[in-house]
């Protein structure tokens, strides 16, 4: 059973290889960086007491402006969607 070895090469294509693979590399790194982190909001809960009523509410609050919005249920009076809440700190005074 011997090694078997691979056939040498000269150099030659190979620089070009690690080029291409490194801007390969490089795009896909800033894809990821413009389109999954950072998002522009950040996403967390609050919990919400109404007399015998409890809930947990999403809200989502933008990197940015730091305006936050609750994401509210299409059974409400409002009709439901995304709605800023109180004084946000987005808000100018």
């Amino acid at each position: 059973m011997g090694t078997k070895s691979l056939p040498e090469n000269d150099g030659v294509g190979q620089g070009a290889i690690r080029a291409a693979l490194l801007v390969v590399g490089a795009a896909i790194l800033m894809l990821f960086a413009v389109f999954v982190w950072p998002t522009k909001y950040r996403y967390d809960h609050m919990h919400v007491t109404t007399g015998d009523t409890s809930a947990v509410m999403p809200v989502r609050i933008d990197r940015f402006t730091g305006r936050a919005e609750e994401l509210v249920p299409a059974i409400s009076k409002s009709g439901g969607g995304w709605t800023t809440l109180g004084d946000s700190a987005g808000k100018k005074r």
